[in-house]
């Protein structure tokens, strides 16, 4: 977690924090009486600070928490980054200077304009940086006599500004859990995959109970396909979801314009869009769900259900009008149990009859129910489901079941 709502401290000695396998899992075991040395403390510092990243790095994934905004100061001829908040990923570009200093970069796209000005795209990202700082007295050698020196007593993590060119990481990042993401429409199935036709197939079509399962389901082998990177020489060396140095991009900055000043560059334009992973609250997350949960269940819903034994019909009442073309023989399903046989079904003998408002559906069935029990079933899912007058399907796309006696 990087906060940067104080100031940094300057210019200091970096450091390289990097979690190994064995800090992250090796604490600490204390006894009475254990001799302590520099190596102890540094386990007893590696092991806290090793679980927390893995926990946030995997849980969590790199994102912006609060803050960190990106705008241009072109009277300074800077990008600024406001003080925030992020997780692994108050500062200040000075567009001109970078240019000059990167200008002949094989991956920067430049288009010189008539005016003697160039213009280019970039995108402003942060990266983990851990820096020693606040020198003290020490002792140099642990032998007797040992001469006094000074060295670094606390380590610093911030963060490092970066301007990239390009709006876009290349190549650009994946985001994980694939087959969740095509199970809810966030993504579009892979062509290649034939698994993914088959999830998107399921997508609107399965009630509460069928869907959590589902979601277990497509969830267990999304993180079994979860694994640390493989480094540039075939080591998976890290633990973490990413390999260090990663970027984490705050903004793009598209049209960025520099006029010649001189020898120097002077920023005339660019426009930010501060586009990056966000982090939101657990609690706002639970209120955007009961949200969600209200939009889905918006649909109208069976209020009763009545038969009367002996009768062909069977009666439901909605609290919301229903779209009469959607109210079909094929949506409903009328069956009857019978201790000695089980369940046998029953048949419509006509589309449904629908009252003057629209909420009061009858049902006309070929016989009259003999069994201990008379099931109906009104469908809000699948391909073809009962819709209310504003076209939102029966019980927010979940099937109405009734058992009537």
């Amino acid at each position: 977690m990087i906060d940067t709502s104080s100031s940094t401290n300057g210019d200091c000695g970096c450091v390289d924090q990097s979690v190994t396998t064995a800090s992250a899992f090796t604490a600490l075991n204390y006894h009475f009486g254990m001799l302590l040395g520099v190596d102890d403390f540094e386990t007893e510092q590696d092991y806290h600070r090793g679980q927390l990243r893995l926990h946030d790095a995997w849980l969590h994934r790199e994102g912006v928490v609060w803050g960190l905004a990106v705008a241009p100061a072109l009277d300074h001829n800077e990008l600024r980054v406001d003080r925030g908040f992020a997780l692994d990923a108050l500062s200040c570009v000075d567009v001109g200077q970078w240019y000059a200093k990167h200008k002949d970069d094989p991956d920067l796209t430049v288009t010189t304009n008539a005016d003697g000005s160039v213009t280019f795209d970039g995108r402003v990202s942060i990266f983990f940086k851990a820096c020693l700082t606040r020198p003290v007295p020490a002792i140099a050698d642990p032998c007797e006599g040992a001469t006094a020196d000074t060295a670094y007593s606390r380590c610093y993590e911030t963060v490092e500004l970066r301007l990239l060119p390009g709006l876009t990481p290349t190549p650009p990042p994946t985001d994980p859990y694939h087959r969740l993401r095509v199970l809810f429409g966030l993504v579009q199935p892979d062509p290649a995959k034939a698994e993914d036709a088959q999830i998107a197939a399921l997508r609107g079509t399965l009630p509460s109970d069928q869907l959590l399962a589902e979601f277990r389901r497509v969830a267990a082998l999304d993180a079994i396909d979860l694994a640390p990177p493989v480094a540039p020489d075939g080591q998976t060396a890290e633990i973490l979801p990413a390999l260090e140095g990663v970027e984490l991009p705050l903004a793009q900055v598209a049209g960025i314009t520099l006029a010649p000043a001189g020898d120097a560059w002077k920023l005339t334009a660019a426009t930010v869009t501060n586009e990056r992973p966000t982090h939101v609250a657990t609690r706002t997350i639970q209120e955007l769900l009961c949200g969600v949960a209200e939009s889905v269940g918006s649909g109208p819903h069976v209020t009763a259900a009545n038969w009367t034994s002996g009768e062909t019909t069977v009666t439901l009442t909605t609290d919301r009008a229903l779209a009469p073309r959607s109210v079909t023989k094929d949506a409903f399903a009328v069956s009857e149990f019978h201790d000695e046989s089980g369940w046998a079904d029953r048949t419509l003998t006509s589309d449904p009859a629908l009252d003057g408002a629209a909420t009061t559906v009858t049902l006309q069935l070929d016989a009259a129910p003999t069994g201990d029990l008379v099931r109906v079933l009104a469908r809000g899912s699948g391909a073809h489901p009962i819709l209310g007058a504003d076209h939102t399907p029966l019980g927010g796309g979940v099937d109405s079941v009734h058992t009537l006696s």
